[in-house]
């Protein structure tokens, strides 16, 4: 198995060697091609109506992210009054068991078994 592994291996190293791999990588990332693989034709310059179109295809992915957000906030904006309150009455009411508990004598374990 270790002999068919490094034999692998070996291969990923040529194939990232090569330089069409190198041009491929670059183009992903959004780069020139160092070799010049995988170019189709030259440079085009971008006009104003190219540009308008790739403003609103940028600007609508944002604005719909955006609202998922908002909407997702209004979702989850956490208690409502009344569970807060029921939340706030139940901490005093430990807090009261526990300082009493404490007067009777009671270790801290204890009285959190308690």
């Amino acid at each position: 198995n270790k002999k068919m592994r490094a034999a692998k291996g070996k291969e990923v190293a040529e194939l990232k060697g090569e330089q069409r791999y190198v041009d491929a990588c670059k183009i992903v990332k959004g780069l020139e091609p160092k070799f010049g693989n995988f170019v189709l034709k030259a440079a085009e310059i971008p006009t104003a109506a190219t540009q308008a179109k790739a403003t609103e295809a940028e600007a609508d992915p944002a604005k719909k992210a955006k609202e998922k957000k908002e909407a997702k906030q209004k979702e989850s904006a956490g208690l409502r009054h009344a569970e807060t309150k029921a939340l706030e009455d139940l901490k005093k009411k430990i807090i009261e068991r526990k300082s009493l508990l404490k007067q009777q004598g009671m270790s801290g374990g204890q009285k959190n078994k308690d």
